[in-house]
């Protein structure tokens, strides 16, 4: 028992408390530390996931063969959370308006070469 008071005197139970308590009474503080390691843990993985992405936008790079497309590093962070109604729809309507553009470009590139076509050239 003795060998676990540093570990909870570290989570911030107090010696009294600590001697006073049963093993349910500090569930919570076990299960504060799982979270908070567990977080740590994935918050290093994504730090490695994105010192990963650095070494291909550059030393990648570096190495590919001509006539690929170059590697870029990620324009937007990962997200970590789910995105929100608001946020899909707001993507969606992004996409939307780029596609109406691209297709009146195509357009307008077309009705340009029909033109010029016309007039002989």
């Amino acid at each position: 028992m003795e060998d676990l008071l540093p570990f909870y005197l570290m989570l911030g139970v107090s010696r009294e408390m600590f001697m006073d308590s049963d093993p349910v009474d500090l569930e919570p503080y076990d299960l504060m530390y799982r979270r908070k390691r567990n977080e740590e843990n994935e918050m290093m993985h994504l730090q490695g996931v994105y010192f990963a992405d650095a070494l291909v936008a550059t030393v990648g790079n570096m190495f590919r063969k001509k006539g690929t497309t170059p590697m870029e590093y990620p324009q937007e962070p990962y997200r970590i959370f789910p995105y929100t109604e608001e946020e899909l729809e707001e993507k969606k309507e992004k996409e939307l308006q780029k596609a109406i553009a691209y297709f009146n470009n195509m357009m307008a590139e077309s009705k340009r070469k029909k033109k010029k076509k016309q007039q002989g050239g």
